[in-house]
Parts: C-alpha cells; structure tokens; sequence
C-alpha cells in the first residue's frame, strides 16, 4: 500500500535554525531519566537565551532520537550542522556545550566523541550565525548568465559599427512590424 501525504496548496516549510540536537533516548547508553533531565535543561536554557523562537535564525532544534549507535559512553549529544557528537554528558558538561559551543561557535574538543568535519571546514550554519550573507540562487544564476554572456562577447571581439547599427534597425523594423 502507498500512502502519500498531501497538504493541498500549503506547501509545507520549516524557518532557519542555528543548530539540531540529537539526544539518544534508546536506553542502552545511559538511563532513559538522565537523557531527560539533559533535554529539560537544554530546553530551559534554549527559553533562557530566546532560541526557542521560529522568527529566530538561531534557535536550537532538539529532537530525541532511537540508538544513534554508540552504545556506550552514553547520554550522547550530537550537534548539527556542526556534525560533533558528545559523549558521557552530563548537566555540567552540557553547560560547558551550550555556552562554549552552542553560544559560542567553538565545539568542546574534551567532550568530544567525533567530529564529522575537519576544524576550519564546518558546515554553514543558519544565516543569524554565518559571518557571510546568505547567498539568492536566483541572483547568482543571473550574474553567471551574465558574466558567461559577457565572456562570449569578449571572445568574439569588437562587431564593427555598422554591424550594430545594422542590428538596432532590424529590431526597431521588427518592433514596428514591418
């Protein structure tokens, strides 16, 4: 059988967001109680720190997730875009995380029990907590298109003036309809 969700005319969208957490809540790391207090704690310093809110390009998504496949050295913590994973977390070092990495932008290495990204090459974050603007697709294919049609002009040298002046009355008799 194949069920589709549909949503009608409501495309469904989700507002930009700083970073993702994932709490392993499977329970073979660590007791199912100890994950919770941490997600209760994220989620009072999330309301702390105002990122909670949609409109807020940095606000921290928390989601509880199954067994992310370490099995030991739990609670786990994983932090994306960032692709850092936590290991042995506890609320004081969830504290450390949340100011050192998630306010501040510099992952505790001490804490760490993998790095998906080598230091220097993260993955962007959400525009709020990049350094650079963000980037419009649309504005960026023009200006390619613009910029190839200008090296085609270059390529083909400079058309003599009669040339574009022939050009300029075809289209002016073509517009007029003649």
């Amino acid at each position: 059988m194949n069920f589709e969700l549909s949503f009608g005319s409501v495309t469904p969208s989700l507002p930009a967001y700083g970073r993702h957490l994932f709490f392993c809540i499977h329970g073979n790391c660590a007791p199912s109680a100890s994950v919770a207090a941490l997600i209760e704690r994220v989620n009072a310093l999330n309301n702390e720190h105002d990122r909670t809110r949609f409109s807020n390009q940095e606000r921290i998504l928390i989601t509880q997730s199954g067994c992310l496949g370490v099995c030991i050295g739990g609670p786990v913590l994983v932090v994306y875009p960032d692709g850092v994973w936590y290991s042995n977390v506890d609320v004081a070092k969830l504290e450390r995380i949340y100011q050192e990495h998630l306010l501040g932008g510099k992952p505790v290495e001490e804490y760490m029990l993998h790095r998906h990204y080598p230091p220097g090459q993260e993955a962007a974050y959400a525009p709020g907590l990049r350094p650079e603007q963000p980037v419009d697709p649309f504005l960026l294919l023009a200006e390619q298109a613009a910029a190839e049609k200008a090296a085609q002009r270059a390529a083909s040298g400079p058309r003599p003036v009669s040339d574009r002046v022939r050009a300029a009355r075809e289209r002016r008799q073509n517009r007029a309809g003649g």
